[in-house]
């Protein structure tokens, strides 16, 4: 299936919350609207997204979810790939705070994410490329 990635606005957020609560039902979600999310699209239907906060010398991932009826479909891979657009478009790091056990941490480590731990805190770092 061909997956494509946009950036959407503040007055579309409405759109993707349903899949949020989905994807992490117990989470608590705040969204600022100076936030950056990108929504993948197969057929038409937001099957993912991904929220980034910037900072002014990095981006925080705060979230990156796929409906779980499109995985292994390539719309986390598509998000990913947005996410070294905007970060090297930047020149700027991409911090992830994560637990050691959550299964993406394979998808994150394919795209050059490290793993930094901070006390009982885990998070992953990735550089921007060269």
């Amino acid at each position: 299936m061909i997956c494509l990635v946009k950036e959407i606005c503040e007055h579309e957020l409405k759109e993707i919350m349903p899949l949020i609560r989905k994807v992490f039902p117990n989470a608590a979600i705040e969204l600022r609207g100076d936030d950056l999310f990108f929504v993948a699209t197969m057929r038409g239907g937001i099957v993912g997204f991904m929220h980034l906060i910037e900072r002014e010398e990095y981006f925080v991932l705060q979230g990156l979810g796929v409906d779980e009826q499109y995985r292994h479909n390539g719309a986390g891979n598509a998000l990913m790939e947005k996410l070294e657009q905007v970060s090297d478009s930047a020149n700027k790091k991409i911090y992830l705070k994560v637990k050691n056990n959550n299964p993406a941490v394979r998808l994150y480590e394919s795209y050059g994410f490290t793993v930094k731990k901070f006390g009982a805190v885990h998070v992953l770092v990735k550089n921007r490329n060269n």
